[in-house]
């Protein structure tokens, strides 16, 4: 109910009171917990930096607006350049001012971050819906 606004799981119904505050608190309790992973990544030791530098964390939601459920303009939040594959300190907006939704390019990219590779060497690209672009994003390569 609390995602929804409302004391019902569909689209209408009676206003839940408060939902907007408790739903906040859960954005906060799960920005703790990312904070306490991050944390815990950036006190292993590899090598000359920690395993954060070498790998990347991601904190997502699939909704970009939770009442209506919305696929667009979904947030990522990326710690870790995954070895300097990813680039750093940056707010890239990936819909390319159409609004498609770009999960298949966010995941081929972060596949490609941690390695893996298509037979004759490239990055991977054929991960999700085939009708939609699926290229790794250069905006988020280093």
């Amino acid at each position: 109910y609390v995602s929804h606004r409302l004391l019902t799981h569909g689209g209408e119904g009676d206003v839940y009171q408060g939902a907007d505050e408790l739903h906040h608190e859960v954005d906060r309790q799960f920005a703790r917990v990312f904070k306490y992973l991050l944390d815990k990544l950036s006190s292993y030791p590899a090598g000359d930096t920690t395993l954060l530098d070498h790998g990347v964390a991601v904190w997502l939601n699939d909704l970009g607006n939770g009442p209506a459920h919305s696929p667009r303009n979904v947030p990522y939040i990326m710690a870790g350049s995954a070895g300097g594959f990813l680039k750093q300190g940056e707010y890239v907006v990936l819909d390319e001012g159409d609004r498609t939704p770009n999960l298949a390019r966010v995941l081929n990219t972060l596949g490609s971050a941690a390695g893996l590779r298509k037979e004759n060497g490239d990055l991977i690209d054929d991960f999700g819906d085939p009708e939609l672009d699926r290229r790794p994003h250069p905006d988020l390569m280093a």
